[in-house]
């Protein structure tokens, strides 16, 4: 009978356990969405702008310069879409360097859950 109650007891602290780390892990999975979403709606909104403007400018310039300078008006355009391009880039390797990697704390609760499983374990035989 003792046994029986033993085994009930254990059965419900990992089903408690089990139950908190399902919802941290739905917390986490919450905060990677929305901030996959904010990276996907800057990259998507920031790459059209740019090449709207990109367009736009263009051809005002290459219009407005005289004939002789077109190609070098266009050279200088090319040089600063490329500058601009780059900063986008580094802006986006510094969001994903900077951060963890995703869920890490849920994997940080699982890896002290299964050294204490394994402690308590050994500490029985």
């Amino acid at each position: 009978m003792k046994s029986l109650q033993a085994a009930g007891a254990l059965a419900e602290t990992l089903l408690h356990m089990l139950e908190s780390r399902v919802e941290l892990f739905a917390l986490e999975f919450r905060l990677e969405r929305s901030r996959l979403a904010l990276v996907l709606m800057l990259v998507v909104i920031g790459s059209g702008s740019l090449l709207l403007s990109g367009v736009a400018f263009t051809a005002g310039l290459v219009w407005a310069v005289p004939p002789d300078y077109r190609l070098l008006a266009l050279g200088l355009c090319m040089l600063v879409y490329l500058l601009v391009a780059g900063a986008c880039a580094w802006g986006l390797t510094r969001i994903f360097h900077k951060a963890e990697l995703p869920f890490h704390e849920t994997r940080q609760e699982l890896k002290q859950d299964v050294q204490c499983l394994v402690s308590a374990a050994r500490s029985k035989e």
